[in-house]
Protein backbone atom coordinates (compact mmCIF):
# COMPACT_ATOMS: atom_id res chain seq x y z
CA UNK A 1 0.00 0.00 0.00
CA UNK A 2 2.88 2.38 0.76
CA UNK A 3 4.27 1.87 -2.75
CA UNK A 4 0.95 2.89 -4.30
CA UNK A 5 0.75 5.98 -2.09
CA UNK A 6 4.34 6.93 -3.04
CA UNK A 7 3.56 6.51 -6.75
CA UNK A 8 0.43 8.67 -6.51
CA UNK A 9 2.46 11.55 -5.07
CA UNK A 10 4.58 11.53 -8.25
CA UNK A 11 1.65 11.66 -10.65
CA UNK A 12 -0.83 14.42 -11.36
CA UNK A 13 -4.17 12.68 -11.83
CA UNK A 14 -7.55 14.27 -12.42
CA UNK A 15 -10.61 12.02 -12.10
CA UNK A 16 -14.00 13.26 -13.33
CA UNK A 17 -16.68 11.98 -10.97
CA UNK A 18 -19.48 12.05 -13.55
CA UNK A 19 -17.45 9.81 -15.90
CA UNK A 20 -17.11 6.97 -13.39
CA UNK A 21 -19.59 4.26 -14.41
CA UNK A 22 -21.78 3.37 -11.42
CA UNK A 23 -24.97 1.38 -11.93
CA UNK A 24 -28.16 3.25 -10.99
CA UNK A 25 -29.16 0.69 -8.32
CA UNK A 26 -25.72 1.01 -6.72
CA UNK A 27 -25.87 4.80 -6.88
CA UNK A 28 -29.30 4.76 -5.20
CA UNK A 29 -28.09 2.57 -2.31
CA UNK A 30 -24.85 4.53 -1.85
CA UNK A 31 -26.75 7.81 -1.74
CA UNK A 32 -29.29 6.40 0.70
CA UNK A 33 -26.59 5.04 3.05
CA UNK A 34 -24.08 7.87 2.54
CA UNK A 35 -21.29 5.70 1.09
CA UNK A 36 -18.71 6.86 -1.42
CA UNK A 37 -18.41 4.17 -4.15
CA UNK A 38 -14.74 5.03 -4.60
CA UNK A 39 -14.02 3.57 -1.17
CA UNK A 40 -16.18 0.44 -1.35
CA UNK A 41 -14.93 -3.05 -2.19
CA UNK A 42 -15.45 -3.85 -5.86
CA UNK A 43 -14.71 -6.76 -8.14
CA UNK A 44 -14.26 -7.06 -11.86
CA UNK A 45 -13.00 -3.53 -12.48
CA UNK A 46 -9.72 -2.31 -13.92
CA UNK A 47 -8.04 1.05 -14.29
CA UNK A 48 -5.99 1.25 -17.47
CA UNK A 49 -3.54 4.09 -18.06
CA UNK A 50 -2.82 4.90 -21.68
CA UNK A 51 -1.68 7.87 -23.73
CA UNK A 52 -4.30 10.43 -24.68
CA UNK A 53 -3.75 9.63 -28.34
CA UNK A 54 -4.59 5.94 -27.92
CA UNK A 55 -7.35 6.22 -25.29
CA UNK A 56 -10.24 6.17 -27.77
CA UNK A 57 -8.72 3.17 -29.55
CA UNK A 58 -8.37 1.27 -26.26
CA UNK A 59 -11.92 2.26 -25.30
CA UNK A 60 -13.32 0.89 -28.58
CA UNK A 61 -11.49 -2.41 -28.05
CA UNK A 62 -12.83 -2.71 -24.49
CA UNK A 63 -16.40 -1.84 -25.52
CA UNK A 64 -16.16 -4.52 -28.23
CA UNK A 65 -16.25 -7.20 -25.52
CA UNK A 66 -19.41 -7.96 -23.49
CA UNK A 67 -17.54 -7.36 -20.20
CA UNK A 68 -16.32 -3.95 -21.38
CA UNK A 69 -19.62 -2.38 -22.37
CA UNK A 70 -19.43 0.15 -19.52
CA UNK A 71 -15.78 1.06 -20.11
CA UNK A 72 -15.14 4.81 -19.87
CA UNK A 73 -12.38 7.39 -19.84
CA UNK A 74 -12.67 8.75 -16.29
CA UNK A 75 -9.74 11.11 -16.10
CA UNK A 76 -6.35 12.23 -17.27
CA UNK A 77 -2.80 12.88 -16.18
CA UNK A 78 -2.20 16.61 -15.82
CA UNK A 79 0.64 18.82 -14.66
CA UNK A 80 -1.31 21.01 -12.29
CA UNK A 81 -1.28 19.12 -9.01
CA UNK A 82 0.72 16.40 -7.27
CA UNK A 83 -1.69 13.64 -6.28
CA UNK A 84 -5.20 12.64 -7.28
CA UNK A 85 -7.99 15.19 -7.60
CA UNK A 86 -11.66 14.44 -8.13
CA UNK A 87 -13.69 16.94 -10.16
CA UNK A 88 -17.15 16.71 -8.61
CA UNK A 89 -20.49 16.75 -10.37
CA UNK A 90 -21.22 20.25 -9.06
CA UNK A 91 -18.01 21.74 -10.42
CA UNK A 92 -15.83 21.59 -7.33
CA UNK A 93 -12.63 19.68 -6.70
CA UNK A 94 -11.35 17.61 -3.82
CA UNK A 95 -8.24 15.63 -3.10
CA UNK A 96 -8.79 11.88 -3.25
CA UNK A 97 -6.90 10.44 -0.32
CA UNK A 98 -6.02 6.79 0.19
CA UNK A 99 -8.48 5.00 2.45
CA UNK A 100 -7.05 5.04 5.99
CA UNK A 101 -9.27 2.36 7.49
CA UNK A 102 -10.48 -1.05 6.37
CA UNK A 103 -12.69 -1.15 3.30
CA UNK A 104 -16.27 -2.21 3.92
CA UNK A 105 -16.56 -5.96 3.32
CA UNK A 106 -18.30 -7.40 0.29
CA UNK A 107 -21.66 -8.99 0.92
CA UNK A 108 -21.95 -12.02 -1.33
Amino acid sequence: MKEVKDLLTLLDLEVIEENIPVREDVRFIQDMLGYDPLYLANEGKAVIVTSGESSQNVLEILKGHPLGLNAAVIGSITSRFKGVRLKTGIGGERVMDMLEQEMLPRIC
